[in-house]
Formats: structure tokens, C-alpha cells, sequence
């Protein structure tokens, strides 16, 4: 068993996490955890973590899974081109989850995403942009949670209505984030929007046209 706090991967690729488990925000779920991933004749490299903890039965959100097997895929379709980063290793497959070692002796299994750790200078995140971090009804602006919620609703004229004020919502949302990825644009970065949510975490967007520090750079 691995000494020090780890991710151990199901390639053999090993992320060691460091200084308490350090933290570069957080993602659509839990904190994305920094640490050194190591290949064979390389010199590490600072990795952000994106993660999906199983929950008190020992199962995985499937809703929290599909989120991340779709960043997942994503990322390895555009392989690195900006303004996507690379994957450097990842087990988004609850059939073959990852296996988080803790410093002390306790392990448990995880499915996770490593990328190389963006510079959380290059860029403001989306939800902090508009005041929107830490909003007890962040939800709101999520197209899948408003879909579940028209589909709970008690009457069909209930969640007729429910949705429709869901929409008014989120669409003010998407001008906002279409405003701040303009701006960003205009000022020589670029953003991505996640695919899965409206909101990502440190290390997860990269520069466009190449540029290894844009002025400012959005994430949505």
C-alpha cells in the first residue's frame, strides 16, 4: 500500500497528493484534488483530479458518472487542441474505478479525470463572475435538473409552469455566459463550456490559438 495519500489508476499511472490533499476549486461535485502524476522517464507533472465519489451504499451517482464520462469523451475527441487540455489518465467507469489511497491507511474507490493544473490566474470561473457560487439554487441554471423537475411535478399544468420559469432562468444564464466568453474573446482568451453543466473547475480549459497565458479566460 502506497505510503503517502495517492490516486492509483487502473493503467498504473499514480497521482500523489501532496500538503493534505491540496484543492483547486471546485467542479460540477466535489473539490478537484492537485498532485504529482509520474510516467516512466518523465518529470512529474502537476495534475488537477476531477472526481466522483461513490455514495454511502457504495454506488455512483448515474447522473454524476454519465456528467463526467461525457467530459471525458469529449476531451479525448479534441486530444488536447485548444481550447481543450489533454487527458492524462482517467477511470470514469464504475465497472473499473480508480482507487483513492489515504494517508491514513484507508482506501476507497473513485472515478476520476486527470489533466494537466491550469494556472488558476488565466481564468475567473463563470459562477464567481455572476455571484452565482455557493447559491443554494444553483441548480437552476441546469437544463437536466429543470427536465427533472417538470418530470416530479404533481400536475402537468404545475410542471408546465415550473419549467417555464426554469427556462426564463437558464436562458438569462446562456446570454450572460455568451457575454463574458465575448469579452474574454475580445481581450485575446478563450473559454470552455462544459458540455455536462454550467460550471468547471481550476484545470480544466486551456488558451486559444496556442497561447500558454490568455488575459483573462472564462470558464463556464
Amino acid at each position: 500500500m502506497p505510503a503517502s495519500a495517492c490516486i492509483l489508476f487502473k493503467d498504473g499511472h499514480c497521482v500523489e497528493l501532496t500538503n493534505g490533499e491540496r484543492t483547486a476549486g471546485k467542479g460540477k461535485g466535489e473539490a478537484v484534488l492537485l498532485g504529482a502524476l509520474r510516467k516512466a522517464n518523465d518529470a512529474p507533472v502537476t495534475a488537477a483530479v476531477k472526481r466522483v465519489s461513490p455514495e454511502e451504499d457504495v454506488t455512483f451517482d448515474d447522473y454524476e458518472v454519465r456528467g463526467l464520462q461525457i467530459e471525458e469523451g469529449k476531451m479525448r475527441q479534441m486530444d488536447g487542441q485548444p481550447p481543450f487540455l489533454p487527458v492524462l489518465t482517467a477511470d470514469a467507469h464504475p465497472h473499473s474505478p480508480a482507487s483513492h489511497h489515504k494517508s491514513d491507511g484507508t482506501k476507497k474507490k473513485l472515478l476520476c479525470i486527470a489533466m494537466p493544473f491550469l494556472d488558476p490566474d488565466s481564468f475567473i470561473e463563470v459562477n464567481k463572475l455572476f455571484g452565482w457560487d455557493g447559491e443554494a439554487d444553483a441548480d437552476s441554471f441546469n437544463l437536466l435538473k429543470a427536465a427533472e423537475r417538470f418530470r416530479s411535478s404533481g400536475s402537468f399544468e404545475e410542471g408546465v409552469e415550473r419549467l417555464r420559469g426554469d427556462l426564463r432562468v437558464i436562458t438569462k444564464a446562456l446570454l450572460l455566459v455568451t457575454q463574458a466568453h465575448q469579452g474574454a474573446l475580445s481581450r485575446g482568451g478563450f473559454s470552455w463550456m462544459g458540455s455536462t453543466g454550467t460550471s468547471c473547475c481550476p484545470g480544466t480549459c486551456s488558451s486559444a490559438m496556442g497561447r500558454s497565458t490568455p488575459s483573462r479566460q472564462t470558464t463556464a
